[in-house]
């Protein structure tokens, strides 16, 4: 008996049933789907049209608001200029009954001036109070403040045509402290703007709109401004802020919809629309026509209250409002928002566009209120296939049975009759159906006889499978094993990393590494390094200045925990090494004994038996700088590419400490060269004055005093020119060194000039006399300590120096002040006898200050033209003139004459004599070729000498006065020639062939040598009138003129005495063999004029021929 269950009288009706079933999930389905959309789509369109009630509905307060402001217009433009007319009428009009839910006030507002001529600002606003009522408010016409006429609301509104209204942001109400929002329009009197006429709308009134509105729904509904500032919200404790003004009064704001939504995020979806217009977009508002973008200007030019970006929405809004036909087509977009705050359940949101006004209003329906039609369908159609599916399944159940069942059962017995009978007998089943159970059994026995065939053949292949089976379950095992493996590869990977990453990140943070120590940096580096990669060795290799070697700036031995700096590696000799560092970005070699790149360091792997080997060349701008070397002893290993990339980026965090190394060593140089002499290493001039700025202030807060010693070496530039300047260099090397062994460590030695020398002695006592008895025994331990003998180039130098001491803080007196006395003391110590020490007083200031006045004056001298040359005659023994020496005589216009004594020294210091020197040789050279002079002397000074160009300046000079070159004898001092002998030499010969003679001036009182008159093209030599002026009564003076003349004589000299001015002295001259005088005896420096004359008297002189002057040819 078969089981009802397991029978086809069951089987097949459960079949269709279960058919049933799917048709309908699939009906189900395509409703949850199409169905469901089309419900959403509904359910946006209902969201929509509810925003859209609300504009409607919200409009006729709008316009209200509107209408009131056009008649507050035009009643502006036409009522007379009555106050109390103004006052009365205003308010009539907006205390209208029922307004006082959302009309907050109003008002007109004329232009500046333009309601009375006398005064700026007429208002005539009407607000409501606390209570409700209307009340006058006149604040708007106090003077002070910017104006209404630059507020936000006003400034627009002048800008739009007659009968339109522009729309404020929402602000705060200054009288009700809730916020409002304004409504303007512009008034006009005879064509020309006159004012503003406003409507102030409640926000709070806008809230019971809402609310009544969205009631239908379920829902809420807000708005916001062209700003995204909230206008309405049903909850004020989200959307409104709370704040007290100056007067203590509560006021209350809104928030932005972009505040809002960053503090509740399901509001994100709402900003980009809440704040899109269609004038909004960046490539409208960045291609504003020319007329827009002036508007936009003038806008925020006029108000303090709009910048630029806003100044454009409103410019774009005002254009299109004054358009003869205009509108503002009603735009909208729908949103689903995943969780709303208030409703606490998704939502659908819409956002729609308020017209001329830039609000913009947002309606969200809850989600239940848009599906609930869904699940009403939903249940009734589970109802009605539930009824359709029990019924099929009765009527399946007759017919399964009457037509199905019973054929069935019939050849169902035969076929278990036949199992019983065994083998032996025919499987075959017989059956009188014509229709498809006969067809049934006749194929049943066909494919009997069949299967008895096939069946051998079945289990021939059964066992082919069993074979086959096994050797692929072997394949499968061996895959698995190896995925295993490369799992466990890839986990190794990933520690690896980390641990790498982890390094370099803990090596970048490392204060160590930046710190300019590049050692201490490679050390570190080094002992990661090893550490993460598990090797014996890790080492950082640097080229040398010259790129020839390779050096080890520090090697770590990872077993032995030590470090080292020996080893280094010739670039010639290992060229195919150094080839591959130069031209790979890593390089990991496995085998480091029988790879090629490495054959020139076999030797060295041998050495600390290095089998692997991971190089990370270090460059630098291209350039090859070293290399950070990783090496494993033992058996050889591969290196992976984590390890390579790790390589790389220990090398690049290395250039960065080299680079950061090199950047601290410039900063140091560039710190000594800006507060350090290269020369001694001690402070300069800057450095000295900063820091005697801090002690000046520092001794005068603690009543201290400190002092200042100015050094000046004596004679040194005779040492510098005679020795040469390396000589004079390494002499001012020791001495700064002398300098800083006396000094204290809170004192400062200071070299501010080529042999001056700036000691600066920090404040200590609070008495002057301590104070400068301590500078005193500070400058004496100096000047002996500078005193001693110096070697020099293998032979002992002595020097002596002169010091001038200032004590700090005095009255009046500056840092500048300060350095001023102690030089001034110093060149008092200088006139004084050098090697002395002297404490300034303010007479040597004084005379400081005049030696720069003559400075000053003798600049606009040059300038102005105020010198004249003299001329003082050169005569012989028996009084014949033989020559002329030219000198320069200053005519100050309140001085008088100025000696050149006086006026030289200043000028051959400051560089003046250059100028000065080319007029007394152009002026010279004029006047020996007007009156045809036989012989004529000049003075070169030393420094006019030295100028590259001196030899082209006189051939340019001579061919300007076309003077004879042969009547011109220079007179030299002997500092030119032992400045430079080479130079001084080509020069003379270059003006000697030129006709050009030379006497030496002076001579006797400088370096006088015979090595370099010897070697000199001279032609005279001059005594100095210190010589000549006790010759008759001192002996050595005697000896010292004798010994001139005698050596003039043998080198073939003339020789020419100055400053005679008696008898015994031409005496004495003429019998030693001098032979051409000059002084007072004979004549003074004549004027030009006055030596005109003195040659025509001359000339006309009755002594012979022979003793009359040959100046004149």
């Amino acid at each position: 008996m078969i089981n009802i269950w397991r029978s086809l009288r069951f089987k097949i009706p459960i079949v269709f049933f279960l058919s049933f079933v799917f048709i309908f999930l699939a009906i189900f389905g395509v409703f949850s789907t199409i169905g469901r959309t089309l419900l959403e789509e509904q359910a946006y369109k209902q969201v929509t049209l509810s925003a859209q009630n609300i504009v409607a509905t919200l409009g006729h307060q709008v316009s209200y608001a509107e209408s009131l402001a056009i008649s507050l217009a035009k009643l502006g433009e036409s009522l007379p200029q009555d106050t109390q007319i103004n006052k009365i009428i205003i308010k009539k009009i907006l205390d209208v009954k029922g307004s006082e839910r959302f009309i907050a006030g109003g008002g007109i507002w004329p232009e500046p001036y333009k309601y009375n001529d006398a005064i700026e600002r007429r208002s005539f606003f009407w607000g409501r109070n606390k209570n409700g009522n209307l009340q006058y408010y006149d604040n708007y016409n106090n003077p002070s403040g910017p104006g209404y006429h630059h507020e936000e609301w006003y400034v627009p509104a002048k800008h739009l045509s007659s009968g339109k209204s522009f729309w404020s942001r929402s602000h705060m109400d200054p009288y009700s402290y809730q916020p409002i929002v304004t409504v303007s329009v512009p008034m006009f009197r005879k064509d020309q703007f006159y004012g503003v006429a406003t409507v102030d709308l409640k926000l709070e009134g806008l809230s019971t709109v809402f609310a009544s509105a969205s009631a239908a729904f379920n829902g809420y509904a807000f708005a916001v401004d062209r700003n995204g500032k909230l206008l309405t919200f049903p909850n004020d404790n989200l959307a409104k802020t709370y704040s007290k003004d100056s007067n203590s009064h509560q006021t209350v704001n809104y928030k932005t919809i972009s505040a809002l939504a960053k503090q509740y995020p399901g509001y994100g979806p709402l900003i980009q629309p809440a704040l899109e217009t269609k004038y909004s977009n960046s490539q409208r508002i960045n291609i504003l026509q020319p007329k827009e973008h002036s508007l936009a200007k003038d806008i925020e030019k006029e108000s303090y209250q709009i910048d630029i970006n806003e100044a454009k929405l409103i410019a774009a809004q005002l254009i299109e409002k004054n358009k003869r036909f205009h509108s503002d087509d009603i735009n909208h977009q729908e949103f689903y928002l995943q969780e709303d705050i208030i409703l606490n359940e998704p939502a659908y949101a819409s956002v729609i566009n308020m017209p001329d006004t830039f609000w913009k209003i947002i309606t969200v329906m809850p989600y239940s209120n848009a599906m609930g039609t869904s699940d009403v369908i939903y249940q009734n159609l589970i109802i009605y296939i539930g009824l359709a599916m029990l019924s099929s399944f009765i009527i399946m159940l007759f017919v399964v049975k009457r037509f199905l069942v019973r054929p069935i059962s019939g050849l169902s017995k035969q076929l278990r009759s036949l199992s019983e009978q065994g083998d032996s007998i025919s499987h075959r089943l017989e059956s009188d159906d014509k229709g498809e159970f006969g067809h049934l059994a006749y194929w049943f026995n066909k494919r009997s006889d069949k299967l008895l065939d096939v069946q051998e053949k079945l289990c021939n292949a059964q066992d082919e499978l069993e074979v086959r089976v096994r050797d692929r379950t072997q394949e499968l095992e061996n895959e698995i094993e190896h995925r295993i493996q490369q799992q466990e590869i890839k986990e190794q990977w990933a520690i690896r990393v980390e641990h790498q990453h982890a390094a370099i990140v803990d090596l970048s943070l490392h204060d160590s590494l930046f710190n300019g120590d590049i050692i201490s940096a490679a050390k570190i580096l080094n002992e990661s390094a090893a550490k993460v990669l598990g090797i014996a060795r890790t080492s950082v290799w640097l080229l040398d200045d010259t790129n020839e070697t390779m050096e080890v700036l520090d090697l770590y031995d990872f077993n032995k925990n030590k470090h080292y700096r020996k080893g280094s590696l010739s670039v010639l000799k290992h060229p195919e090494y150094f080839k591959a560092l130069e031209s790979d970005r890593s390089i990991a070699i496995t085998d480091v004994l029988n790879d090629t790149k490495t054959n020139d360091i076999k030797e060295y792997a041998k050495k600390y038996k290095i089998s692997s080997q991971l190089n990370n060349p270090i460059r630098i701008a291209g350039q090859l700088r070293g290399v950070i070397s990783f090496e494993h002893t033992g058996k050889t290993r591969t290196w992976f590419t984590d390890e390579i990339r790790f390589g790389g980026e220990i090398a690049d965090l290395f250039i960065q400490v080299i680079n950061n190394s090199e950047r601290i060593e410039s900063e140091d140089k560039i710190r000594k060269l800006a507060f350090f002499d290269p020369l001694t290493e001690l402070a300069n001039r800057r450095f000295l004055q900063e820091t005697l700025s801090r002690e000046f202030e520092m001794s005068k807060r603690k009543n201290m005093f400190g002092s200042l010693l100015y050094l000046d070496l004596d004679n040194f530039k005779m040492l510098n020119d005679s020795l040469g300047h390396l000589v004079g260099d390494e002499l001012l090397v020791q001495l700064s060194t002398r300098l800083k062994t006396v000094l204290r460590k809170e004192d400062m030695a200071a070299r501010i000039g080529g042999d001056e020398f700036v000691v600066l002695l920090a404040g200590q006592h609070p008495n002057k006399n301590k104070a400068m008895k301590q500078a005193l025994n500070v400058a004496k331990k100096i000047q002996a300590e500078i005193n001693k003998p110096y070697r020099l180039s293998g032979f002992e130098h002595v020097i002596t120096s002169s010091i001038g001491i200032t004590l700090f803080p005095e009255k009046n007196t500056t840092v500048t002040d300060i350095l001023k006395q102690a030089d001034t003391a110093m060149y008092r110590a200088k006139e004084e006898g050098r090697n002395t020490i002297i404490f300034y007083n303010k007479e040597f200031q004084k005379a400081a200050d005049d030696r720069l006045r003559l400075e000053k004056e003798l600049r606009i001298a040059i300038t102005l033209g105020q010198f004249e040359m003299h001329y003082q005659p050169q005569v012989n023994s028996s009084g014949e003139l033989t020559g002329t020496e030219a000198l320069v005589r200053w005519l100050h216009p309140d001085r008088g004459l100025v000696s050149p004594l006086d006026f030289i020294p200043i000028a051959e210091e400051t560089g003046l004599i250059i100028e000065l020197g080319d007029w007394i040789l152009e002026e010279s050279c004029n006047f020996c070729q007007q009156y045809d002079l036989d012989l004529l002397a000049i003075n070169i000074s030393p420094r006019q000498f030295r100028q590259q160009d001196f030899i082209d300046r006189v051939r340019n000079i001579i061919k300007i006065t076309d003077v004879n070159p042969q009547s011109l004898i220079f007179e030299v001092t002997e500092g030119v020639v032992i400045d430079n002998i080479e130079d001084t030499i080509n020069k003379m010969n270059q003006l000697k062939l030129l006709g050009i003679r030379f006497s030496i001036d002076d001579f006797g009182t400088g370096y006088s040598s015979l090595a370099y008159l010897k070697q000199l093209p001279l032609d005279q030599l001059k005594i100095n009138d210190k010589f000549v002026r006790d010759i008759t009564n001192n002996s050595s003076d005697a000896i010292i003129v004798e010994t001139i003349i005698l050596m003039a004589r043998h080198l073939g000299l003339k020789i020419v005495a100055e400053g005679v001015e008696t008898e015994a002295q031409l005496a004495f001259l003429t019998n030693l063999g001098c032979q051409i005088f000059q002084g007072y005896l004979f004549n003074l420096p004549l004027s030009k004029s006055d030596f005109i004359s003195y040659i025509q008297c001359s000339s006309t002189n009755d002594a012979p021929e022979n003793t009359r002057s040959s100046l004149l040819k």
